[in-house]
């Protein structure tokens, strides 16, 4: 009964703080934005529930625990580990814990326990570092081409199938399209950004169509395969092409899916990216895998591989409002030493998002979310 009035008063508490920063932003002239950016936190929380409810779940039954400290952390890291956070992240959240109950000659609190996990867990999705400031912890943006050079971004999806890849290049190109168009304005003079979308999936007619479909949906024009026998590096060349000869702003790449152990399909990816350099400075900008939340600690060998063997400097890791295993995202990045770029949370457009540390952690504690930012 007490933790049930505990969970109204935090929540009445919050909806105080809520409605106090929507006064705020109506006074300056921000409601709308606030409104906004209010709906989109409140759903990308809701998009984790199903992870939410494993992992607090998990820990509440050690919250009432009075054993000795090394039956806790024992009881404590195998939850850790069962939530798909990983073997070193577990690991670094059991020794902080050690230390402060062994510095302080105490046992620990529920409070201990909450403090150290969320600051471990943004700390890692930051890339090691803290956040700035309370409000703030977003990693790494989408990398674009340096404006000075002239000359198109390249953003190169790859993944194995199922993953959402083609779903999310769509998306892309459908923001950079409805949301681009002020940043163009701003950055480089122009008043609208011109995506050229390369099909460079050939294994799959499907794919193609789908892509062609997103093109139109999006306002881009789309570069397809000649007829079945062309290759995609040919497909990529021809693109990269385009994009400059033709002056577009961003070309993004969809690769047909693969596993991360075909030899000859990795060299293939390898091709395409020669390709792409050879033909425009630094390209690609941007290289990011798409994996699925739902496959958890299974994708991270995956990702190994590919990092290996191709090269990523991104992730983008969608589906996460259909599976209780979003721990794994922390895995993922502490293992791999890649940062997560974009989140999907739903099928919607604006459920693809951009991947921020605080917001995320937050969300998968059950802590109030930051709804807006005065």
């Amino acid at each position: 009964m007490v933790m049930l009035f505990d969970f109204i008063k935090k929540r009445a508490q919050e909806g105080v703080e809520q409605t106090q920063n929507l006064v705020t932003a109506a006074q300056t002239g921000r409601l709308d934005e606030a409104l906004k950016e209010t709906s989109a936190n409140a759903k990308f929380s809701d998009g984790l529930a199903q992870s939410r409810l494993r992992f607090v779940g998990d820990l509440e039954n050690l919250f009432g625990m009075t054993g000795p400290l090394e039956e806790t952390l024992g009881k404590l890291e195998e939850a850790l580990l069962q939530a798909d956070l990983g073997a070193t992240t577990s690991f670094q959240i059991i020794e902080d814990l050690r230390n402060t109950a062994k510095a302080e000659d105490r046992r620990l609190e529920p409070d201990d326990i909450k403090s150290v996990l969320r600051a471990t867990l943004i700390q890692v999705l930051n890339g090691g570092t803290m956040p700035p400031a309370e409000g703030g912890g977003d990693t790494a943006a989408i990398t674009f081409a340096d404006p000075s050079l002239g000359v198109p971004s390249v953003l190169f999806f790859m993944g194995a199938n199922g993953m959402g890849k083609t779903t999310t290049v769509g998306k892309v190109a459908s923001r950079l399209r409805e949301d681009g168009g002020q940043k163009v304005l701003l950055a480089a003079a122009d008043t609208f950004r011109i995506e050229v979308i390369a099909a460079a999936d050939t294994f799959r007619a499907a794919a193609v169509e789908q892509l062609n479909e997103w093109a139109e949906r999006s306002g881009a024009d789309i570069v397809v395969p000649l007829d079945k026998d062309e290759r995609p590096p040919s497909v990529v060349a021809r693109a990269a092409e385009k994009a400059v000869s033709e002056g577009y702003d961003v070309l993004i790449v969809d690769t047909s899916g693969r596993l991360s152990n075909n030899y000859s399909l990795n060299e293939e990816l390898k091709d395409m990216k020669k390709t792409l350099s050879d033909r425009i400075p630094g390209a690609p900008h941007d290289t990011l895998l798409v994996v699925d939340a739902s496959v958890g600690r299974n994708a991270v060998d995956q990702a190994r591989t590919w990092k290996q063997e191709v090269g990523i400097s991104a992730l983008v890791v969608t589906k996460l409002d259909g599976t209780a295993r979003g721990g794994f995202v922390v895995s993922i990045v502490s293992d791999l030493g890649v940062p997560v770029k974009l989140i999907g949370v739903g099928e919607s457009l604006y459920d693809l998002r951009d991947f921020e540390p605080v917001l995320f952690v937050d969300s998968l504690l059950g802590y109030s979310v930051r709804f807006f930012r005065i």
